[in-house]
C-alpha cells in the first residue's frame, strides 16, 4: 500500500484456523480437546522509503507463530 510518493508498507494475510472436540461421559463430565493456529502462518510486514538523496531504505519483519492444543477436563458439580 502506498503511504505518501516515496513511502510502501506491506502487511501479508492471516488466516487462523481453530478446531475443537467435546466428548460427554456423562451428565458431571466432559473431555474438549481444543487447537489453535493450525495453518501456523508467518506474519510478514515489510516498508520501504525513498530518500533522493540517499536512496532507499527497506525494513522487513516475519513474526513466527505456532499452532497449539489444550485438553480439559471439565467437572459441574
Amino acid at each position: 500500500m502506498w503511504v505518501s510518493g516515496n513511502q510502501l508498507t506491506y502487511a501479508s494475510v492471516r488466516r487462523d484456523l481453530d478446531l475443537y472436540a467435546l466428548w460427554k461421559f456423562d451428565a458431571r463430565h466432559q473431555l474438549r480437546v481444543s487447537t489453535a493456529n493450525l495453518l501456523g502462518q508467518d506474519t510478514v510486514s515489510a516498508s520501504s522509503y525513498a530518500v533522493a538523496a540517499s536512496g532507499t531504505e527497506a525494513s522487513c519483519t516475519t513474526t513466527a507463530t505456532h499452532p497449539s492444543v489444550r485438553a480439559t477436563l471439565e467437572v459441574k458439580f
